[in-house]
């Protein structure tokens, strides 16, 4: 069985790269970049035979790979990682001849002394984790199938929709008893109130299980993320983790207690078996490993119920088949009738020669996954993922006519497009988006790179420009963006959105580009401006708020975290900011004297003269970014935005992103303060410098379009959805030719055009189609008109209706003819 290898960089791993190493057994491989570093080469590895790994596992050696691959990663890690323990742990694993390791803290010295006993409780719990997703839709199947054999009827699935964890588990349900006929014939009373409830509580159980393993699979993640970066933390964050995953696995134990009590009770009740099952205690010990132990050994209980339940309906189901007086071919679940999703899972088990046990359970968890994926449902309608959207033809034509303004705007000013991929390294968008890094979204691991999706367009241009010879560019970008974010599409709110960027990077006078950038936004939006309304600028200084949080005495290590806080000021009440910031460890003191700071707001000379007489004033900081404050404006003056230009001084403006060092604008609208943003921006001095050893001066803005479509779109109703200028018609039967003659004629012209794709159309039929299409001109020809070698023009009558105005022209003057009256049409409705 072939596995594909792992790589292995200076990130770490992740939490599935860890579970593909210690269940499937994935062989592991060096990234170029460490083995340049550490002066290893890739030959010097043994060969792996990761080809032909058998599929049977321990429990213990499966944590034995966890924590051998956490000490090759530490040792990768460490500036003093010794090459040959290095190369040895990595011939080890890939071998496969590891012994297993004691679960203690002092058996793991055997490995390397830089493991702790949390690396024990994260390897055993990121199996758990996948351990107990795998049983909990193991449990979907059996559950399944066991309602279909006993015609279980009327489960009670709207009632499951009230508690939010069972939606997986429910639907799981839903599916694979869909179109079930055998329940349908079914002689049996309908389901008891008692089963009904046993069922709900199963579901809940199980949604309940499912959910706390993904909870501890991302602390998992996060303790890995947090080791990377906060070493000299680790024991504070060692604790942390322990005491998080407590709280997990005290949760799972009981969840699984309940579950195979209602299981067992379940298959009692409705097959008419007398199983009992003894409810275990646990130990007094409080050790957290020993608890980890106890879970484990519940799980396998949990795996050995399944199976056996599993046996006995495949058993059920044969007997059921043989004895069925229904003829024809197929297996036993086609011929009694089964749900479409319990006809797969009863034909993959029968095929199954013996279920698996304990952690070799996870090798099936991509096939269960897949079982439980609705296949060619009829009777549901399809629909996107959760925060995306699908556009018609009517919204993608007024789409693309707000991305031909914007983008003849940026071209005005000497920008050149660029484009690049969707997805980027991971390690190339981590700590640089503060708080919100937990909205990335990452790829899972199939080619040896740790990857994920741009969550913007200005990470990646650095990291673009970092790679060029040039630095000074002028660029726009127009691409999707990916955000893991809890979607309000009302809101404008999204997972997969297109952001209109636009940069100036490169050394120039201070405050020109500024100048420029922030003009050009007030350009693209003013041009909406009879769609979206009034509009302001908020400006503000990353230095001018470094500065109001030093005088505020917020302690260094606190000060990205309140700036997060401030940020929050346009969708929170500060009475909610305040209470955060407390919880967060800042003093009444602090936190009043951000306020007072913070809620100044006005004009740019107004609010800088109120800066004149404060403590803030006397910051070099400060000074600096006053004084940059005052060049722009002086600037901004000669752009000529109006007699009373948009800009407003607010220094309760943060914008969340770590990587803005400089001037800081976003634009909101006057009379819809719900929407949020519709364009922001900044400087960002250093983030160019973080992928080479130049820094790169630069700043940009980006365009909030999905918000301004969805203003624009419920204000814009009557605009053509097709570009086509011309309809061609014919009368009379055999024109089909003359038709397609014309068009070709009109297409070499460069005039858009079209005709009905049937060879004799009523011309009634045509006429309907090209008003149906907004055509504005028609071309017809007839039997006359062919003989005279003339066409007859139709236009849309300027009284508006169904009526046309026509001429004659001869054939030789038809594209000129036409050409002249596209040019007195307009066709921009935004």
């Amino acid at each position: 069985m072939q596995r594909l290898p792992v790589t292995l960089g200076f990130c770490g791993f992740t939490v599935e790269d860890l579970c593909l190493i210690a269940i499937s057994k994935c062989p592991i491989v060096l990234d170029k970049a460490v083995c340049s570093r550490l002066g290893i080469e890739v030959t010097d590895f043994g060969t792996t035979n990761a080809n032909c790994i058998s599929e049977t596992s321990t429990s213990s050696n499966s944590v034995s790979r966890i924590l051998s691959s956490l000490a090759l990663e530490r040792s990768i890690k460490s500036k003093a990682g010794d090459p040959l323990h290095i190369k040895s742990l990595l011939n080890q694993l890939n071998a496969d001849d590891l012994e297993p390791i004691a679960p203690t803290a002092e058996g793991l010295d055997n490995i390397s002394n830089s493991l702790t006993c949390a690396d024990d409780c994260l390897g055993r719990s990121i199996l758990i984790s996948k351990l107990i997703n795998t049983l909990s839709d193991y449990s979907d199947c059996v559950l399944g199938l066991l309602c279909e054999i006993n015609g279980v009827k009327n489960i009670p699935f709207a009632e499951l929709q009230s508690f939010p964890n069972s939606t997986s588990s429910s639907r799981n349900l839903q599916w694979l008893l869909q179109d079930s006929k055998y329940i349908q014939k079914s002689k049996g009373s309908d389901t008891s109130d008692n089963v009904k409830q046993l069922i709900v509580d199963l579901i809940v159980l199980i949604g309940n299980v499912r959910m706390d393993a993904e909870r501890m699979s991302k602390s998992c993640k996060n303790f890995l993320g947090n080791r990377i970066n906060t070493f000299k933390q680790q024991d504070l964050f060692e604790q942390i983790f322990k005491i998080q995953l407590n709280l997990h696995v005290t949760s799972i134990y009981n969840s699984i207690i309940f579950i195979l009590q209602n299981f067992i009770n379940l298959n009692n009740i409705i097959s008419g078996t007398n199983n009992t099952y003894i409810n275990p205690k646990l130990p007094s010990t409080s050790r957290f490993t020993t608890q980890m132990g106890d879970i484990e050994l519940m799980a396998f209980n949990w795996i050995e119920a399944l199976n056996f339940v599993m046996n006995d309906l495949i058993c059920k189901a044969s007997q059921m088949s043989k004895s069925s007086k229904k003829s024809g071919n197929g297996s036993a679940g086609q011929i009694l009738g089964f749900g479409r999703g319990n006809l797969l899972v009863e034909q993959f088990f029968i095929t199954k020669k013996q279920l698996l046990k304990d952690y070799n359970l996870c090798l099936m968890a991509n096939e269960l996954a897949e079982l439980l994926v609705p296949q060619n449902q009829m009777g549901r309608k399809p629909k996107v993922p959760k925060g995306t959207q699908d556009f018609g033809p009517k919204q993608m034509t007024l789409r693309s006519m707000m991305f031909d303004k914007i983008k003849k705007i940026f071209l005005q000013h000497g920008a050149v497009e660029i484009d690049t991929p969707v997805f980027e390294l991971r390690e190339t968008l981590l700590n640089k988006y503060g708080d919100d890094q937990k909205l990335i979204f990452e790829l899972k691991d199939q080619g040896g790179e740790q990857l994920a999706l741009r969550y913007d367009l200005t990470i990646p241009f650095a990291r673009f420009i970092a790679s060029q010879q040039s630095n000074k560019i002028k660029r726009f970008h127009i691409g999707k963006v990916y955000r893991r974010d809890d979607p309000q599409m009302t809101n404008g709110r999204f997972r997969e959105f297109v952001q209109c960027d636009f940069d100036i990077s490169g050394d120039y006078d201070s405050m020109i580009p500024d100048a420029e950038v922030v003009f050009i936004m007030w350009r693209i939006l003013q041009s909406f401006h009879h769609s979206i309304g009034e509009f302001k600028v908020k400006l503000s200084h990353r230095k001018l708020l470094d500065a109001v949080l030093e005088v505020s005495h917020v302690p260094q290590q606190l000060r990205k975290s309140i700036s997060s806080s401030i940020d929050k000021l346009d969708k929170e009440t500060w009475e909610n900011i305040s209470s955060e910031m407390m919880q967060k460890g800042l003093s009444q003191a602090s936190i009043k004297s951000i306020k007072g700071y913070i809620s100044l707001n006005g004009t740019i000379s107004s609010v800088l003269s109120q800066l004149e007489n404060t403590e803030i004033s006397k910051l070099e900081n400060a000074k600096t970014a006053i004084e940059e404050i005052k060049l722009f404006n002086q600037y901004t003056l000669s752009f000529h935005m109006g007699k009373e230009p948009p800009l407003v001084l607010d220094l309760s403006l943060a914008r969340g992103l770590d990587y803005y060092t400089g001037l800081i604008y976003e634009a909101v609208l006057i009379d819809n303060k719900d929407v949020g943003s519709i364009a922001a921006g900044g400087r960002y001095d250093g983030l160019i410098g973080s992928f080479s050893s130049t820094t790169v001066p630069a700043i940009g803005l980006s365009i909030g379009v999905e918000r301004l479509f969805r203003i624009i779109e419920s204000k814009s109703t009557d605009y053509r959805t097709r570009d086509t200028k011309v309809y061609v018609c014919s009368i009379g039967d055999g024109m089909i030719l003359e038709r397609i003659k014309i068009c070709s004629e009109l297409w070499k012209a460069d005039i858009s055009a079209e005709f009905a794709h049937f060879q004799n159309p009523k011309i009634k039929k045509q006429l309907d189609l090209a008003t149906a299409a907004k055509v504005p001109l028609v071309v017809i020809i007839g039997a006359d008109e062919l003989t005279d070698n003339s066409v007859i023009i139709k236009q849309k009558s300027v009284l508006g209706g169904n009526d046309w105005e026509q001429t004659r022209v001869t054939r030789p003057n038809m594209v000129q003819v036409l050409k002249q009256k596209i040019a007195s049409f307009g066709y921009d409705n935004i």
